[in-house]
């Protein structure tokens, strides 16, 4: 199933913003939402969802941190894919290891690698 919405969990304001305009120039018909409360989650807890998870959460939510939430949500029959946003390799193996589809830095945005990445993500 194809990505419709892509969902911006944790990141701060300026991060967010560089993501959006990121996003939407690899695929202007997908919905972008920024979410910092763990309650606004449940609305993208589904197939057509990509859940673009900062390493260090700001704002509300359950998780201590991105992996953990990678932990917790990666492989559910029916929810949504995720993926770690991170400079630091050690974390994005070990949040493929957890089960998400393979992230890229905040450093990498608006790079052709980070776009053939997220391309990938939303096939």
């Amino acid at each position: 199933m194809a990505i419709l919405h892509v969902v911006l969990v944790g990141h701060c304001g300026f991060d967010s913003g560089n993501l959006v305009s990121f996003v939407e120039g690899v695929d202007s018909d997908v919905k972008v939402t920024r979410v910092n409360d763990e309650s606004e989650l449940g609305h993208f807890r589904n197939g057509e969802s990509l859940w673009l998870i900062n390493r260090v959460l700001e704002g509300g939510f359950n998780a201590s941190d991105g992996l953990e939430m990678v932990e917790t949500e990666a492989g559910k029959d029916g929810g949504p894919r995720v993926m770690l946003i991170t400079n630091y390799e050690d974390w994005l193996a070990n949040s493929v290891k957890a089960g998400a589809v393979a992230g890229f830095g905040k450093s990498a945005v608006g790079s052709a690698e980070a776009a053939v990445c997220l391309k990938s993500a939303m096939a």
